[in-house]
């Protein structure tokens, strides 16, 4: 999931409350005198009936005194209690909320509970301090039937709907959300039983198990989102794109982007250096000849036909920001080991894969007489499984990685991808 807000239904989804529900009428029953096998006779019957319905059912059936109304109430009044003292939160939920928050991302509630049970609950198993708000349905008047409590939630968020993952178990309510252009999760319940198939395939994600791990490249990739949405809405990569980005800006860009990569080499190199199992420094040399002898193809194939000798190259200066960057990286690698490094080296990899995928979906870019050819090498199936091996080596070294030490590669990754966008900064002013 990597959106930068997330909407979370309650039952089902976070906390373990299915079960109550479906034995509220037979706990009911049998709190009126009526026997465990009676009351079980008359669940698959009130499956489908709404509380009222329900309670209808009961006083006539077994000649209860009460009257509808207060059946249902006195029905609603045990769920109360469930949810004020035993309801339990699914396994894994608290820390899948604590790395979102941990991340940015902005969550709330929506809910067919009733808020204050809601809140009640949500307070006694100590997350509701990750949700900016609760929404419930009975507050904005609809069920999940229609979009509108989720559109008033992203309303709230201050968020588009495609900005915006739901988290739902129930298939009407994830079809509705879809519906609506939001991000759809599908998380599993044990009351999902045969319509779980059916549910995770019309859903964008599913969840089987809150408690599965986020896999390092995950955590990195919802930390540095917002950094990359800036880098592929940068003035400088949409010129590219739409091919109005001027000659002269471009090529002070590949010039400083050519001497970059060889610091860049550099790093893979210490990798080399640091590496003590020969497979890993096998990984780490076959890299630096991708960059010296692949990604730089791209680069001199531009100084051919803008008639830039490599000599003329090395009398540049390598600018100031692009120095920063590239001291940086060689400063975490110096100080760090295999993990550090492919934690630095992979924000540039990964984001220029995004963008080359993103540019080449505009159609005609790919083949514009000039970037395209640009856009060709960064959007190929050569670069992207070169990415996704680093991708792949990240999540192995970090396996196992503490909380502290996945912060730390985090923090690294987050400056890198910093780091990326200000050299898109520097390129569009042509900084010294």
């Amino acid at each position: 999931m990597d959106k930068k807000y997330a909407i979370f239904d309650m039952d089902g989804t976070l906390v373990d409350s299915m079960g109550y529900w479906k034995q509220l009428g037979v706990e009911y029953l049998t709190s009126r005198g009526i026997s465990r096998e009676a009351a079980e006779g008359v669940q698959e019957r009130v499956k489908a009936m709404t509380m009222t319905e329900c309670a209808e059912l009961f006083r006539s059936m077994f000649h209860l005194p009460q009257t509808s109304e207060e059946i249902a109430g006195e029905i609603n009044g045990m769920m109360d209690r469930h949810y004020q003292e035993d309801v339990p939160l699914k396994p894994g939920v608290a820390a899948y909320l604590a790395g979102l928050k941990a991340q940015g991302v902005r969550m709330c509630v929506a809910t067919a509970t009733a808020e204050p049970l809601a809140r009640a609950c949500l307070e006694r198993l100590g997350v509701a301090q990750y949700f900016d708000f609760l929404l419930s349905c009975e507050e904005v008047g609809t069920g999940k039937d229609s979009p509108t409590v989720f559109l008033e939630a992203a309303r709230r968020l201050g968020a588009d709907p495609r900005e915006v993952a739901v988290f739902e178990d129930a298939p009407y309510a994830l079809d509705t959300a879809a519906k609506a252009g939001f991000w759809t999760v599908a998380v599993y319940d044990i009351g999902c039983g045969d319509r779980w198939p059916a549910l995770a395939a019309r859903a964008d994600e599913t969840i089987l198990d809150w408690r599965t791990p986020m896999r390092p490249s995950e955590r990195f990739y919802q930390a540095a989102r917002p950094v990359w949405d800036q880098c592929l809405s940068h003035p400088f990569v949409t010129g590219i794109g739409d091919g109005t980005l001027p000659v002269e800006k471009f090529q002070y860009f590949m010039l400083q982007d050519y001497l970059y990569l060889f610091d860049y080499a550099r790093v893979f190199a210490i990798g080399v250096v640091k590496a003590r199992q020969p497979e890993l420094m096998r990984i780490f040399s076959k890299n630096v000849d991708a960059i010296l002898h692949g990604e730089m193809k791209i680069h001199r194939g531009y100084m051919a036909r803008l008639g830039i000798t490599e000599e003329q190259v090395f009398a540049v200066q390598p600018a100031l920001d692009n120095l920063s960057y590239t001291n940086y990286m060689l400063s975490v690698s110096h100080a760090g080991g295999p993990r550090e490094i492919v934690a630095a080296i992979l924000a540039c990899s990964w984001s220029y894969a995004e963008i080359g995928q993103t540019l080449a979906a505009i159609p005609g870019a790919a083949e514009h007489p000039f970037y395209g050819e640009w856009i060709q090498g960064y959007a190929s199936e050569e670069y992207a499984a070169t990415n996704r091996s680093l991708i792949e080596l990240m999540d192995r070294l970090a396996e196992g990685s503490s909380e502290e030490e996945l912060a730390h590669l985090t923090d690294i990754f987050v400056n890198c991808s910093r780091y990326e966008k200000g050299f898109w900064d520097m390129a569009w002013e042509m900084r010294p």
